[in-house]
C-alpha cells in the first residue's frame, strides 16, 4: 500500500483534518495531523467494525462513519489496513471514499 500518495492525495480536499493509514494490528504505517489518541480511536474502531461485520450474512462492511459534534471520522477497512480520515462534519464523505477507492485500485 502506497501510503504517502493516500496521503498526498486526500490532505489537499477541503474539510480533511487527519489522515492515518494502520495494519489492523494497530501499527501505524503513516498519519497525517493525527494525534496518538485519534490513531487509537481509529484502530479500536476499525478492528470492532470488521469484527462485527464478520458476522452479517451479506458480507463484511468496508466502511464506517463516526460523527461527533462538529467532525467525523471515516474508516476504510481494505485487506489487512485501515485507512482513517478526520474531516469537519460538513466534508463531502463519499467524495473522499471515492478518492480513496481509486487511489487503492490505483497505487495500492
Amino acid at each position: 500500500m502506497d501510503t504517502k500518495a493516500i496521503i498526498d492525495s486526500l490532505t489537499g480536499i477541503q474539510g480533511v483534518k487527519g489522515i492515518s493509514i494502520m495494519k489492523s494490528d494497530g501499527t501505524v504505517l503513516d498519519s497525517h495531523e493525527i494525534s496518538d489518541t485519534d490513531n487509537s480511536i481509529i484502530g479500536f474502531s476499525g478492528t470492532t467494525f470488521n469484527g462485527a461485520t464478520n458476522m452479517f450474512t451479506l458480507g463484511n462492511a468496508r466502511r464506517s462513519v463516526i460523527r461527533g459534534p462538529g467532525y467525523k471520522i471515516l474508516i476504510i477497512i481494505e485487506n489487512e489496513h485501515y485507512i482513517g480520515v478526520i474531516m469537519v462534519e460538513d466534508a463531502d464523505e463519499d467524495m473522499v471514499n471515492k478518492k480513496i477507492e481509486a487511489l487503492i485500485s490505483t497505487v495500492g
